[in-house]
């Protein structure tokens, strides 16, 4: 059964944005990819996501920023931010404006990211 959910995922690294987009492509959802904060956040305000998937850390504009521009346009989808160099009091404040989840660098679990 093919999930119809429409994914965006911003992350920079190559390698482990493609292992993301495959996970979820497995599991039938639409996926898209952006590398780049600034296009990403371009690509939010084109089209509807069901959930954005993004790094902390990126070029041009960082995820908790894009998250924030989103919310402020009234455009923000559930959105889950994943980082290797996040801090408590980062995912802590990320939390507090209304992120849905902060996830830590490299994922323990394929299922991780499936149970999101």
């Amino acid at each position: 059964m093919k999930n119809k959910a429409n994914i965006l995922v911003i992350e920079d690294d190559h390698t482990f944005r493609s292992l993301i987009v495959t996970i979820l492509e497995d599991e039938g959802y639409n996926v898209v990819e952006e590398q780049d904060g600034k296009k990403a956040l371009e690509t939010l305000r084109k089209r509807s996501f069901d959930l954005v998937i993004s790094d902390l850390r990126l070029p041009s504009l960082d995820g908790l920023a894009i998250y924030r521009q989103a919310k402020s346009e009234g455009i923000v989808p559930p959105f889950i931010l994943i980082t290797a160099f996040g801090t408590v009091e980062e995912a802590v404040s990320a939390i507090k404006d209304g992120v849905t989840d902060f996830l830590t660098k490299p994922l323990k679990d394929p299922d991780t990211l499936r149970a999101i």
